[in-house]
C-alpha cells in the first residue's frame, strides 16, 4: 500500500513537471522544424546557436536553480517556509547578475566558433541567431528559480499550464515571422525570447499574487544578502554538476563540425540530440519528481519514506526508457523526415538509430538517479562522477571511435554511451551506499542553523 501511495505522490508531481520540460523542449524542436524547411545552411547555424546558448547560458542557469530542489526542499518538508521566499530572491538576484557576462559569450558566439574550428559560413549564421536569444537568456534568469519555487511547494499545475502558453505563443509567433512576414530565420530566435519572457511574467504574477505562496512568499527581504556564500556555493557545484553533463552533448556538436562533410553531421547529431533530450525531458520530470519527495522527506526527518521514492521512480524510469527505446527502434527509418527534407541526413539518422536507442535506455535511468543526488544536496559527488564519466572515459572513448577509426557520428555516440553507463554505475554505488538516517539528522541540523540566520 505504501509503495502504491508513494507512485501515486511522485506520479502527482512527475506529470506535470514532464509538461513543463517537453513543452520547454518543444519550443527548441519547432524551431529546428521552421528553420528545417529554409535550407540546410540556416538548420546547421541554427543547430550550433541552440548549442551554443545552451552550453553558454540556459544550461548553467538551469544548473544554478538547482541549488533550489535541495534548499528549498528541505525547507519546506520542514516547515521553515520563510526561507523559501529568501532563497528565490538570492537565485534571481545571483542568475541576473550572472547573465551579462553570459550575454556577451553570445555577442562573441562567430569568434568562439571559429577557434574551436567551425565552418565560417555555418559559425556566421549560428552568431545572426544566437544574438536573438539573448533576451531570452535574461528571462531565465527569472523562470528557472521560479519554477523550482514552486515545484519544491509540489505547485505544479500552473508552471504546466504557463509553459504550454510560452509553447503555444512561440508556435504562433514563428509561424507569422517566417510564413507571413518573411523576416528570416532569425526571426524564430526572436520569438523563442518573446515566448520566454511570457512564461516569466505568468511565473511571476502567480508567485506575488497567488494565496498558495502566501506562507512562502512574504515580500522582498534584507535577508536576501544574508548568508549568500553558502547558497553561491552550492548552486555553483550545482550548475557545475549538471553543465558538465549538458556541455557533453553539446561538444558532440562541435566535434561533429570537424569531420567529413559538417553540415550534414552537424544537422544529424543536432537532431539526435535533440530526440534524445527530448525523452530526457519525461525522465528529467521523474528526476525532479524524486528530488522533491526526497528533500521534502529528509527536511521532515523521515528517511524511510525518502528511501521509497528512490525505489519507486526507477521503476517507473526503467519502464519509460525501455518503452522510448522500443519505439524508436520500431520507427527507425521514418522518424528523420520529420525534421529535415535531406534524404543524406535521414540515411544518417536511420542507420545510427540503435545507438541513440541505447543511449536512451542508459541515459533516461540515470538521470533519476541525479534527482535523488540533488535531493540529498550532494550535488559535489554529482560533479565528480560526472567529471569522471563523460571526461575522463566518455569523450575520449567518442573521440577515437569517431575521427581515429572512422566511425564519424556513430561512432561519437557510442563513445558517449560509455561514459553513460559509467555514470550510471557510479550513481547507484553512492546511493546503494547511502546512510539515510545520517542524512536526515545532517540536514535537519543544518535547517536549524541556517532558519535562525534568515529570521
Amino acid at each position: 500500500m505504501d509503495n502504491v501511495n508513494e507512485m501515486k505522490r511522485v506520479c502527482g508531481l512527475s506529470a506535470p513537471n514532464m509538461a513543463v520540460n517537453l513543452f520547454d523542449m518543444g519550443i527548441v524542436l519547432v524551431s529546428l522544424l521552421f528553420v528545417g524547411r529554409i535550407g540546410e545552411l540556416e538548420l546547421a547555424g541554427a543547430s550550433l546557436a541552440i548549442t551554443m546558448a545552451n552550453s553558454l547560458g540556459y544550461f548553467v542557469l538551469m544548473g544554478m536553480a538547482g541549488a533550489l530542489e535541495t534548499l528549498c526542499g528541505q525547507a519546506y518538508g520542514a516547515k521553515a517556509y520563510h526561507m523559501l521566499g529568501i532563497y528565490l530572491q538570492q537565485a534571481v538576484a545571483l542568475s541576473i547578475i550572472l547573465c551579462i557576462p553570459l550575454s556577451t559569450l553570445f555577442i562573441f558566439t562567430r569568434r568562439i566558433l571559429l577557434l574551436l574550428g567551425q565552418d565560417p559560413a555555418m559559425s556566421a549564421k549560428a552568431k545572426d541567431f544566437i544574438v536573438w536569444l539573448i533576451p531570452s537568456l535574461f528571462a531565465n534568469a527569472f523562470v528557472q528559480p521560479l519554477l523550482k519555487f514552486l515545484q519544491t511547494q509540489g505547485v505544479v499545475i500552473p508552471s504546466a499550464i504557463f509553459s504550454a502558453v510560452s509553447f503555444g505563443a512561440h508556435i504562433l509567433l514563428s509561424w507569422l515571422f517566417i510564413h507571413k512576414f518573411h523576416v528570416g530565420f532569425h526571426s524564430v530566435a526572436i520569438s523563442t525570447s518573446i515566448s520566454f519572457w511570457i512564461k516569466a511574467a505568468l511565473l511571476a504574477l502567480y508567485v506575488c499574487c497567488s494565496k498558495v505562496c502566501k506562507h512562502t512568499w512574504r515580500g522582498l527581504s534584507t535577508c536576501v544578502c544574508t548568508n549568500v556564500n553558502h547558497f553561491l556555493k552550492l548552486s555553483l557545484v550545482s550548475a557545475f554538476m549538471v553543465c558538465l553533463e549538458y556541455w557533453t552533448f553539446e561538444m558532440l556538436v562541435l566535434l561533429a563540425g570537424l569531420l567529413p562533410n559538417p553540415q550534414i553531421e552537424v544537422s544529424t547529431l543536432s537532431i539526435c540530440n535533440s530526440m534524445a533530450t527530448f525523452n530526457y525531458m519525461i525522465t528529467l520530470g521523474l528526476s525532479l519528481g524524486v528530488s522533491i519527495r526526497v528533500s521534502n522527506e529528509l527536511g521532515a526527518r523521515n528517511p524511510s519514506a525518502a528511501k521509497l521514492a528512490v525505489f519507486v521512480v526507477l521503476v517507473l524510469a526503467t519502464a519509460e526508457v525501455f518503452i522510448a527505446a522500443a519505439f524508436l527502434l520500431m520507427v527507425h527509418k521514418s522518424w528523420g523526415w520529420v525534421f529535415t527534407n535531406e534524404s543524406e541526413v535521414v540515411d544518417n539518422l536511420t542507420s545510427i538509430t540503435p545507438f541513440l536507442a541505447l543511449w536512451i535506455l542508459i541515459d533516461g535511468t540515470q538521470c533519476v538517479l541525479q534527482g535523488v543526488v540533488r535531493g540529498c544536496g550532494r550535488q559535489n559527488l554529482g560533479a565528480i562522477i560526472n567529471l569522471a564519466a563523460f571526461y575522463l572515459c566518455g569523450l575520449p572513448v567518442g573521440v577515437l571511435l569517431g575521427f581515429t577509426f572512422k566511425f564519424k557520428t556513430k561512432g561519437l555516440l557510442a563513445g558517449t554511451t560509455v561514459g553513460f553507463f559509467l555514470q550510471l554505475v557510479l550513481y547507484l554505488i553512492l546511493i546503494l551506499r547511502m546512510d539515510w538516517r545520517r542524512q536526515a539528522v545532517s540536514v535537519s541540523q543544518t535547517l536549524d542553523t541556517r532558519s535562525l540566520t534568515l529570521k
